[in-house]
């Protein structure tokens, strides 16, 4: 008599696929932002503007974005430009491959500025990337350039809610 080979209950969670030329990404993991980084500190602010640009290269990975526009304030430029490029990608039916944001070497000031925000420098690499249409041709205009770029970071901190992006932009002096 011969058994039959024991069974598993647990749930196949489908393969992330990255994006390519030829196809979008598929299954890619929903970024989840640290306990850290709504914490009112340094190192909360620096985990913060990490998790905001892990939440904008999800959102370019995959046309959500959700997770972006949860951790930042309706006027924030940078953000709605982001998410508008996104929208007029995905809503074509478009996808991008590459095209991340990485945030390192970091400056903190904790002191308020004006209007309540707090500040930070830091480097931003950008890797190489591009938006393709539907039918698998590039996009002219949405290709990413790789490169590191000064940028600042201005955000709010509530602390009910944790950090909201306000402002984000080039530092000064930054080509």
């Amino acid at each position: 008599m011969t058994s039959a080979a024991p069974t598993s209950s647990a749930p196949v969670s489908p393969i992330p696929k990255p994006a390519t030329s030829s196809s979008p990404a598929e299954n890619l993991d929903k970024p989840q932002m640290p306990e850290l980084a709504t914490e009112f500190s340094g190192a909360g602010f620096e985990a913060f503007i990490e998790y905001w640009f892990e939440a904008r290269n999800y959102a370019v990975a995959t046309g959500d974005t959700e997770f972006m526009l949860e951790v930042s304030d309706s006027r924030c430029g940078y953000c709605l430009q982001h998410q508008q490029g996104i929208d007029e990608i995905y809503g074509a039916g478009g996808w991008v491959v590459g095209g991340e944001l990485i945030p390192s070497d970091f400056g903190k000031n904790l002191q308020p500025t004006g209007g309540g925000a707090y500040h930070s420098f830091f480097t931003l690499r950008q890797t190489r990337g591009a938006a393709y249409s539907t039918d698998g041709e590039l996009l002219e205009g949405y290709t990413f350039t790789p490169g590191d770029y000064d940028y600042e970071f201005f955000a709010f901190h509530e602390d009910a809610t944790g950090w909201t992006a306000a402002l984000i932009d080039l530092a000064d002096g930054s080509k």
